[in-house]
């Protein structure tokens, strides 16, 4: 049995430096998503890397049962980390939109799903010799996995990992009108303007609990969406400021 994995390593290791990359630009809000992308494009990469270690010091005398049980175990790993982490990558575009041009999320999901495609191909292809009459090889297992990917449409070309330039987003400018800001928001924007900042309690104090908590994060929220206020922090810290 032959592992010819060294290309899948390689990519790997590419895909996962140009995720952590990406990922350093990811907005504030996107924290717990990014610790996630990180520590499954790392797990991804790990198990790659023990097929080609591991799978290729195995003895070509060993039990095919035992070759079986090896690699159907990665097999599941390694295709439940490529489910999680595109979709992960998904979201991750969709929350910084606004940041970075969707193009660099598209590209590590086209990659990574040819990746798991190819790699799954060339491991039916490798041990189909090895199955018997009486044990299904590992060969089927990998065949069985490649039935149920969707292969990625191919390009003419191939994109050369790890990326090196970031296509960020052009700001939108959005122009408010008067008419569009409540007298509310104009209290909260100049609760921000005398500090240069505020949280919700400096909001709380402006208003002296006459409205609710719920209501000024509504006001904030239109104000963000807006362009005219930018936010930072988690939800209970979070701090406002004048974009």
């Amino acid at each position: 049995m032959n592992f010819c994995f060294n290309d899948f390593q390689k990519r790997a290791l590419d895909l996962c430096l140009a995720i952590n990359r990406l990922a350093s630009l990811f907005s504030s809000e996107s924290e717990i998503l990014c610790g996630q992308i990180k520590e499954l494009a790392n797990s991804l990469t790990a198990d790659i890397l023990v097929v080609e270690r591991v799978g290729g010091a195995m003895p070509l005398n060993l039990p095919a049962s035992l070759v079986k049980s090896f690699f159907d175990e990665l097999s599941i790993s390694i295709v439940k980390d490529v489910d999680r982490l595109t979709a992960f990558l998904e979201i991750a575009m969709a929350q910084n939109r606004e940041k970075i041009r969707p193009i660099n999320f598209d590209i590590l999901i086209r990659e990574y799903q040819r990746l798991r495609s190819e790699m799954f191909s060339q491991a039916a292809a490798t041990f189909q010799p090895a199955r018997d009459s009486q044990t299904d090889g590992v060969g089927e297992v990998a065949s069985r996995i490649c039935e149920q990917v969707h292969e990625a449409p191919k390009i003419e070309r191939r994109i050369s990992f790890p990326i090196k330039k970031v296509y960020y987003q052009k700001p939108v400018n959005r122009p408010i009108v008067k008419k569009e800001i409540s007298l509310r928001q104009k209290k909260l924007l100049g609760a921000i303007k005398k500090n240069r900042e505020a949280r919700m309690s400096d909001f709380l104090g402006v208003f002296k609990n006459e409205v609710t908590e719920r209501t000024l994060r509504n006001d904030l929220k239109g104000l963000v969406g807006a362009g005219v206020v930018r936010s930072e922090g988690e939800f209970k810290t979070r701090r406002y400021y004048i974009s």
